[in-house]
């Protein structure tokens, strides 16, 4: 989709307008400066350097590490606190852009698991004086009415509540279980997009295989490494963000974000100036991300206009055939013969009028390239719109791209679905002579073509009585033009030059 060449799923995004996503942020978020914290394994790490004691093992749990050491009398606690509140640590941009995803102060749902407060402190920059909800484990709202900035493991200011250790996480998700009935209702409620969190701890982890596979909900995590097994495991949707090797600070996630909160504040006309702006260059000449955009909002009927008033470029037809946006429009030999064939709605029919506008009459090149690229089966909707743009037009296609068009509709013609009537438009308004005489002749030839139908005729009543209606089925022989159709097409073409045409006629 739109964010930085990220391919965000259409429902993710619908989640957020309809009001049913949830952020569940984890240490990465408050790494970046300004904030400059640990996660929580290099939490233990530095602790455990400052108490003089060997650093976790790297499979040890930390949670198992700091109550091994909480049990020794080491206040962890009172560490926690001075190290992750240290002064000159303050909010940095991701927080803010996180809580620029939602429009208003009371949509605002996010769950963190992190100590710090940054989140709070944020959501007083972005939304001034509107308050946003807060809540601090123990005490937090019923997860299927979840709004407000969650703070699920505690915050800083209350350490007695942080879950931190190995006897806060039982407590919390087994014993007591509170944190576990929250995050039941709010994974059975809403969409959940995970930011920053890794799911390596493993009380989540369970939580995560014991939800119910089958749900109107889904999980998502942002990641720079999606194609890792555990994913799929824990029936987490993996949305990858490009990074480098020297990226430390994950820039492109910061850069998902960023742009996915700006996007969500646009209005109507900030969107169709920035299209404007996009379509008037040449895809290739478009950032990964710029082009995503376009994709978005193209996929949207609201904004699908943009793209049809500013995408007149041959360049635009190439990317919106690659993108599949024109295949409706085209069917198959096999589709071709079914009378309801093809997915066609009001979109499809838009995209019609913008090929027609754009390249039957002028560019007719392109267009005609276009349809001989899927072997001239359109679908009949298309074939109505562009006879109708060619009878319209104030002018004809140049050179003989006009007998073209009329061999392609001709051959893509169905009986029982197109609007014969344009051919006899064109004929009697669009062919001159002699420029046009090969065309007429084959539109004069198609409108002459026979074909037979049946008709149940309905006779009086047996005179037996034993049967009170008859009906009689009668084979009737029609042309395909009507008789003053080719009565006006014959006076205005054919007559006044019958000497040259005779023979061909």
């Amino acid at each position: 989709m739109w964010i930085s060449g990220t391919d965000l799923p259409e429902e993710l995004v619908s989640a957020l307008i309809d009001d049913k996503l949830v952020v569940f942020a984890g240490a990465g978020v408050s790494m970046n400066p300004p904030s400059n914290l640990p996660g929580f394994r290099n939490l233990a790490c530095q602790i455990a350097r400052e108490a003089g004691v060997a650093e976790p093992a790297e499979n040890e749990p930390i949670d198992w590490f700091l109550g091994k050491m909480e049990s020794k009398d080491f206040n962890v606690r009172d560490r926690v606190q001075r190290i992750l509140g240290a002064p000159e640590s303050r909010p940095n941009q991701l927080h803010k852009d996180l809580l620029g995803l939602f429009r208003e102060p009371e949509s605002v749902r996010i769950v963190t698991t992190n100590f710090d407060t940054h989140f709070t402190a944020a959501a007083d920059e972005v939304y001034g004086e509107m308050t946003v909800p807060v809540y601090d484990a123990p005490a937090l709202p019923l997860g299927h009415n979840c709004r407000g900035i969650v703070y699920l493991h505690g915050r800083l200011g209350d350490s007695e509540h942080l879950v931190l250790t190995d006897r806060d996480f039982s407590s919390a998700y087994l014993v007591e279980g509170w944190a576990t009935r929250f995050l039941k209702r709010l994974f059975q409620t809403y969409h959940v997009l995970f930011v920053g969190y890794s799911h390596e701890d493993v009380i989540m982890q369970y939580l995560a295989r014991g939800l119910p596979a089958e749900t109107e909900t889904r999980r998502y995590a942002l990641t720079d490494k999606a194609h890792d097994s555990k994913w799929t495991h824990l029936d987490v949707r993996a949305i990858e963000y490009s990074r480098s090797a020297d990226d430390i600070e994950h820039s492109g996630l910061c850069s998902c974000i960023s742009v996915w909160a700006e996007r969500v504040h646009m209005g109507f006309l900030d969107h169709q100036a920035k299209m404007r702006r996009l379509l008037a260059k040449k895809p290739t000449d478009l950032t990964l991300e710029e082009l995503d955009y376009v994709d978005f909002y193209t996929k949207e009927p609201p904004t699908l206009g943009f793209f049809a008033q500013h995408a007149t470029t041959p360049e635009w037809l190439t990317w919106a055939n690659h993108k599949g946006f024109l295949d409706p429009l085209f069917l198959s030999r096999n589709e071709s013969s079914s009378k309801h064939s093809g997915t066609f709605d009001s979109t499809s029919s838009k995209w019609a009028d913008w090929f027609a506008d754009n390249f039957v009459v002028n560019q007719s090149q392109y267009g005609l390239a276009m349809v001989q690229q899927h072997d001239c089966v359109l679908h009949p909707v298309l074939w109505d719109t562009i006879a109708h743009r060619l009878f319209a037009a104030d002018e004809s296609p140049e050179n003989d791209d006009l007998a073209a068009w009329i061999a392609v509709l001709l051959r893509a013609f169905r009986h029982d679905a197109c609007a014969s009537s344009f051919v006899a438009y064109i004929l009697m308004d669009k062919c001159r002579y002699p420029r046009d005489k090969h065309t007429a002749l084959l539109l004069f030839d198609f409108m002459t073509r026979p074909y037979a139908t049946l008709e149940k005729t309905f006779l009086p009543a047996d005179t037996s009585g034993t049967d009170s209606r008859r009906v009689e089925v009668r084979v009737s022989c029609l042309a395909e033009g009507a008789e003053w159709e080719m009565t006006e097409s014959w006076a205005k073409f054919f007559k006044p030059n019958l000497s040259d045409l005779a023979a061909d006629i």
